[in-house]
């Protein structure tokens, strides 16, 4: 069971200082459906915070065992149309550009470049944390 109204973002980046982003599916009802986003999701009453960004990087992506070094990078809240308000906590992590990711969830993954990710169509609160990274 999640705990209702939060949940976390997890903003990847791999060694060439490209970010992984998520074109969501376009389903009826879907936050932010049909946008690129950041691998995120729920958190399970049963973890952390950062247990909860290990497993949804895993569930999306397949990634997992590779010695991760995962930041906890600010929480916001994000009020999306007809959506309660949901808090969301943002995490960063560095990944080898060797690994290879699959998609498990939404319509596919792919790398852009930071003026690339901040042209795309991406939601306010996405495109306002990577916008102060590095």
């Amino acid at each position: 069971m999640s705990i209702p109204n939060q949940s976390i973002a997890l903003i990847v980046q791999n060694s060439l200082n490209e970010y992984l982003m998520q074109l969501r599916d376009d389903k009826e009802g879907l936050r932010y459906r049909g946008m690129w986003g950041t691998v995120g999701g729920g958190i399970l009453k049963t973890e952390s915070l950062l247990k909860s960004a290990e497993r949804e990087l895993k569930e999306e992506t397949g990634l997992e065992n590779i010695n991760l070094r995962i930041k906890y990078l600010t929480k916001k809240i994000d009020l999306y149309r007809n959506h309660k308000p949901l808090l969301i906590n943002f995490f960063y992590c560095r990944i080898p550009s060797i690994k290879k990711i699959e998609c498990h969830e939404g319509q596919m993954f792919k790398y852009f470049k930071k003026k690339e990710v901040l042209k795309l169509n991406i939601p306010k609160i996405v495109y306002e944390v990577i916008n102060t990274l590095n």
